[in-house]
């Protein structure tokens, strides 16, 4: 069983999300988050850009899914795998209150970095959707000689 408590401290602590689809063709779709939570039992409930059109057509229950955390400060980064636990739903109550905590943990790191405010508020998304997804998999993906490595099991 992965690490879950490490995998949701490290989404809470206001890392950059970026994630990945493909079609049955495996033309992939890229897509931004902006928030995402881990729940009991692994299943990660993430707020995808309302962008991500293809993405929001093709899910289903068992959709494969990849998403990438990021750390903007030290670029550690967290890559997880899993099946969607369903369809594309609106946001709930909440989805906005984890949005609204995703802000307010992602807006002051980001100034540590030097990433001005305004270009932190274009790349924000106007709208999301939650996808629900069972994780199956966690790398290490922080660039360096140990990205790629998947992430130990609890034991």
């Amino acid at each position: 069983m992965l690490n879950y408590g490490a995998i949701a401290e490290f989404l809470d602590s206001g890392v950059s999300m970026v994630g990945a689809s493909a079609d049955d063709q495996l033309v992939p779709e890229a897509f931004r988050m902006w928030g995402a939570s881990l729940g009991d039992g692994g299943v990660l409930r993430a707020l995808v850009s309302s962008d991500a059109g293809q993405t929001f057509e093709r899910m289903r229950q068992g959709t494969r899914l990849c998403m990438t955390f990021t750390d903007v400060l030290n670029l550690r980064s967290i890559q997880v795998k899993g099946r969607s636990v369903g369809a594309p739903e609106p946001p709930g109550p909440a989805d906005v209150a984890c949005l609204e905590r995703y802000d307010e943990v992602l807006t002051p790191k980001s100034r540590l970095n030097g990433t001005p405010p305004a270009l932190l508020q274009a790349i924000r998304p106007r709208s999301v959707f939650a996808v629900s997804i069972v994780l199956e998999e966690a790398y290490d993906q922080t660039p360096g000689p140990t990205a790629g490595t998947r992430l130990e099991e609890e034991p």
